[in-house]
């Protein structure tokens, strides 16, 4: 977990998502990252046991260029916070022998400014036919998401009363 793990929720001068949750092998999966580092690289982590390590390291994607992201869309109404605007900053060719799991995406700032954080994401095999399936809970993940002040269970979103400070609506992006 030294070489893969992050401390804590991750930095916030270096953050982002992939526009899909899940990817078929052979596809691109597409990242769009928010910072101000012009050098920042991302290393692809498959997730699983490896001799109690915790991941596997695939790949490495090294980044130079600042691209500035403007402010993600936002409903006061609602919470909803949504950085479908961003811009995509890097893409991942997912290789044809790729292992179908949860993998992530660590972002590491190589600046001089200390920063990482990481993005989840999820590579499936659509032709595998298998007697053991495994089910990502998605959905929960991003109910739970604090980014951009509020998720559906609290923080500086517009409800009141019980549950006060919840989002009315979360977003992928």
């Amino acid at each position: 977990m030294s070489e893969w793990g992050i401390t804590g929720a991750g930095s916030s001068n270096i953050e982002g998502f992939a526009t899909d949750i899940s990817t078929n092998i052979g596809k691109t999966v597409n990242f769009k990252i928010n910072t101000d580092s012009n050098n920042y690289r991302i290393d692809i982590y498959r997730l699983g046991y490896y001799g109690g390590l915790g991941a596997r390291k695939i790949d490495t994607i090294q980044h130079t260029g600042v691209q500035n992201q403007p402010t993600p869309l936002s409903d006061a109404a609602t919470g909803l916070v949504d950085a479908g605007n961003w811009s995509i900053s890097a893409s991942w060719n997912v290789p044809a022998d790729a292992v179908s799991g949860v993998y992530i995406a660590k972002l590491t700032r190589q600046d001089g400014t200390a920063g990482e954080n990481e993005i989840p994401f999820i590579v499936r095999d659509d032709s595998s036919t298998s007697d053991i399936i495994f089910q990502t809970a998605d959905t929960t993940w991003q109910a739970y998401n604090p980014w951009g002040g509020a998720n559906l269970y609290g923080g500086n979103g517009p409800a009141t009363g019980q549950g006060q400070g919840r989002a009315y609506a979360v977003s992928y992006n």
